[in-house]
């Protein structure tokens, strides 16, 4: 079910908008920008990944990362939110290698490996 912002009552529709503008208000520092490109290349490199997620990939796990950190309380993206919506934002985004489809890889696999392979950036 889609709603737009001109389907809503006034009121609803300036909630909306103003919550859209606090998640784009909300802070994500150049360590985290470069971890989730990172992320998105590393999908385009390995080996059981015949095509990669997209450059427009990134701006769709960081726009989430944003809205996650402010459901979280936060006002800035940690790597954890990073990586909570990575495995839910990029499994559609793949296409696996006929080899991997025969080895019955899962793209929930491939990106855990991921994951697990490209250095998070530390808190601080």
């Amino acid at each position: 079910l889609f709603i737009s912002k001109m389907d809503l009552p006034d009121k609803s529709r300036e909630a909306l908008m103003a919550m859209q503008e606090l998640v784009e208000d909300t802070h994500v520092n150049d360590d985290i920008m470069k971890y989730t490109v990172e992320l998105i290349c590393a999908t385009r490199r390995h080996p059981s990944i015949s095509q990669g997620a997209s450059p427009r990939a990134t701006l769709a796990v960081i726009a989430l990362s944003k809205a996650v950190a402010r459901l979280r309380g936060r006002n800035y993206v940690l790597p954890d939110d990073v990586r909570s919506v990575f495995l839910r934002a990029i499994p559609h985004r793949l296409r696996l290698s006929d080899e991997a489809v025969l080895q019955k890889q899962t793209e929930e696999d491939i990106l855990e490996n991921i994951l697990s392979a490209v250095k998070s950036p530390a808190v601080i």
